[in-house]
C-alpha cells in the first residue's frame, strides 16, 4: 500500500513525538532517581536532629510528664494542708469492732473525766463542770455506735480545750457545752427562679456546695483575766490552727449563777468561747453528699449546657 504525502508526514510526526517523549523520561528518571537517593539519605540525620532539638509544640510527651508531676505535687500539698488543718483526734475515740459503743464512750468518758479533775486541781484551776459536759445518767444501752463515735470525737476536743486552758492557768472553767457536729463546706450564688421584675425577691440565691468538712463545736465558759485569755487565745493558734474560735463574749459582770458569781474576783472577767475543731470528709462521704445535693437542687440544672461538670469551690 502506497501512503500519500500527507500521510507519511503524520506518520513521521508520530514517531518523532513517541522517541523524543521516550528520551525525556528517560533523562527524567535518571536526573530523579539520584536527587532521590540523596533526599532519602539526608532525610536519617535530619530527622534525628529534629527529635533531638525539638521545642514548643512537639514537646507532647515532655509536657505530659511535667503535667504528671505537677498533678503530684498539688495533690501532696492538699493532703499536707488538710493534715495541718484537721484536729487529730486520737486512737481511742474509734471502739473496737468487738465492743459495744456505748459502753465504752461511758467507760472512756469516766477516765478522760477523771484525768482532767486531776489536771485542774494539780495546776490549781477550779472545774466546774466535773462531768466536761455530758449526761452523766445515760446508759450505753441507749447509745449507738454512731453517736458514741460523735461523743469521742466532742470529749477528745473538751479534753484538748481543757488542756490549754489550765496551761494557761485561767482561774475557773464554770462550763463545758458539746454541741452536735454540723456538715459546712462552700456555697455559691445562683439566679433566683422566684424573682420577677418588681418583686421583692432577690435576684440572686445563695446555694451551698456540697459540704467537705464536719465541725465538732464545743462552748466553754471560762473566769480569767484578760492576761490570761490572750494567752490562751495565743495558745490556740500555736496549735497548728486545727482548733478554730469562732465566737467570743466578754463580759465584766458576773453571771447570774450565784456560786460562779462568787468565784470572781477583781479584774477579772467572764469569758464564753464557741471554738470548733473538724476534719475534711471522705471521698465516700463527699460522694454521698455530692448526690443528695444533686437530688435537692434539680431545678438549678442550667437551661443550656455547662462548660463544667461540678459545682466549683470546693
Amino acid at each position: 500500500m502506497k501512503l500519500s504525502s500527507s500521510d507519511r508526514r503524520f506518520w513521521t510526526t508520530t514517531v518523532v513525538m513517541l522517541l523524543s517523549t521516550t528520551a525525556a523520561l528517560l533523562v527524567t528518571d535518571r536526573v530523579l532517581s539520584g536527587r532521590i537517593e540523596n533526599l532519602a539519605k539526608e532525610a536519617v540525620p535530619l530527622n534525628t536532629d529534629i527529635l533531638k532539638n525539638r521545642s514548643g509544640k512537639f514537646r507532647l510527651d515532655d509536657n505530659a510528664r511535667e503535667y504528671v508531676s505537677l498533678k503530684k505535687q498539688v495533690s501532696t500539698a492538699i493532703s499536707e494542708l488538710k493534715t495541718r488543718l484537721e484536729f487529730p483526734f486520737p486512737a481511742w475515740v474509734t471502739p473496737p469492732n468487738d465492743a459495744k459503743a456505748g459502753e465504752y464512750f461511758i467507760k472512756k468518758h469516766s477516765e478522760r473525766r477523771e484525768d482532767m479533775r486531776t489536771l485542774c486541781t494539780q495546776k490549781g484551776v477550779q472545774l466546774l463542770d466535773g462531768d466536761l459536759g455530758f449526761d452523766r445518767s445515760a446508759t450505753g444501752s441507749i447509745i449507738d455506735r454512731a453517736k458514741a463515735m460523735e461523743n469521742l470525737k466532742s470529749l477528745s476536743i473538751v479534753e484538748k480545750l481543757i488542756v490549754l486552758l489550765t496551761d494557761t492557768k485561767v482561774t475557773t472553767i464554770a462550763k463545758v457545752s458539746p454541741e452536735d457536729s454540723l456538715l459546712t463546706g462552700s456555697y455559691r450564688m445562683v439566679d433566683n427562679p422566684a424573682y420577677s421584675e418588681g418583686s421583692t425577691q432577690p435576684k440572686k440565691k445563695r446555694v451551698p456546695n456540697p459540704p467537705f468538712i464536719r465541725e465538732y463545736p464545743v462552748q466553754i465558759e471560762i473566769i480569767c483575766d484578760l492576761t490570761t485569755l490572750m494567752k490562751f487565745l495565743s495558745s490556740v493558734r500555736q496549735e497548728k490552727q486545727f482548733l478554730l474560735v469562732r465566737d467570743i463574749a466578754i463580759s465584766a459582770d458576773p453571771p447570774e449563777n450565784r456560786k460562779t458569781a462568787e468565784l470572781m474576783k477583781l479584774g477579772e472577767v467572764y469569758v464564753t468561747i464557741a471554738a470548733a475543731a473538724m476534719r475534711f470528709l471522705s471521698p465516700e462521704e463527699h460522694n454521698k453528699q455530692v448526690e443528695q445535693v444533686r437530688r435537692t437542687q434539680q431545678w438549678l440544672k442550667p437551661s443550656k449546657p455547662s462548660l463544667y461538670n461540678e459545682p466549683m469551690g470546693f
